[in-house]
């Protein structure tokens, strides 16, 4: 919608009145936000949240994503299988099928291999060193997974909000949380039951992250309709407003799986020749 005003914008300019503008602006707004309140309460939130735990603790999905970090940048096609929040495992490839990137996260150990660049980052903090030297938030991986999913940490379950109110504007619930001496906020979307905004801020760094393109979630559990799943973002933006550095995501065909894997899907045997960079 923005390219196709900007096309209009830059070959029509003069040639139309600039309330013309606006008006196609509006006219292509499916609905506009509730100016009234929604009854909506931090319970029932809460509540949300736990049954999101159950249902994206255990996934397998592909994925599409983009990053640019502070060093390194990446895009690629491929497959993601986590049980939050101690393991994780990421590969990206090529349109040639070419591994391009692989990360897992297992029992607090994280390894982030580059095979183009033949070199392997450890982080034996749960990822929050390599984060912060390719985005530059001081989440940790498991943390960023999990509100990438809309799932807050499990530090932060049943907090109590230092704020709670509604914003007409956009119709959502703004809340915020105390977070290891950084601020969360929230924008909550009660008819969803979903965050729609979430935004990360300390005194070093600030860090935005937008949820779009709402689905239920997820495929193979048990015989739950869809009204009775969470509703997952399929696409994710983090933009780290510090570091200018962002992460986008797209998830496709996401599934929650019941047992547990085998532990060796969490494992990367390196290749001889990589370089290993130890973080702290």
């Amino acid at each position: 919608m923005k390219s196709i005003i900007f096309f209009l914008h830059r070959h029509f300019t003069g040639l139309v009145r600039p309330d013309f503008f606006s008006l196609l602006f509006l006219s292509s707004c499916s609905h506009l936000p509730e100016k009234a309140p929604i009854a909506f309460t931090p319970t029932q939130f809460w509540n949300e949240q736990a049954l999101r735990s159950s249902q994206v603790s255990r996934i397998f999905g592909k994925v599409k994503m983009h990053y640019r970090g502070k060093k390194e940048s990446i895009s690629g096609r491929g497959r993601v299988v986590a049980e939050l929040p101690t393991r994780i495992r990421m590969e990206l490839r090529d349109p040639l099928g070419r591994m391009r990137y692989l990360v897992t996260l297992a029992g607090g150990s994280l390894v982030a291999y580059y095979p183009t660049l033949k070199i392997a980052y450890l982080d034996a903090r749960s990822g929050a060193a390599y984060l912060k030297r390719i985005v530059g938030t001081s989440l940790s991986f498991d943390e960023l997974q999990s509100l990438m999913l809309g799932l807050l940490p499990k530090s932060l379950h049943q907090k109590s909000f230092k704020e709670w109110k509604w914003d007409g504007g956009k119709g959502l619930y703004r809340g915020t949380l105390e977070f290891e001496e950084r601020l969360l906020t929230l924008g909550i979307d009660p008819k969803l039951i979903a965050i729609r905004e979430a935004q990360v801020d300390s005194r070093k760094e600030s860090l935005q992250l937008n949820y779009a393109d709402f689905q239920p979630c997820c495929e193979a559990i048990g015989k739950l309709s869809s009204k009775e799943r969470v509703a997952l973002a399929q696409s994710v933006n983090v933009s780290h407003l510090t570091s200018h550095s962002y992460i986008d995501v797209e998830w496709d065909e996401m599934r929650h799986f019941e047992s547990p894997k085998n532990g060796e899907v969490y494992r990367v045997d390196l290749p001889e020749g990589v370089k290993t960079i130890p973080l702290n």
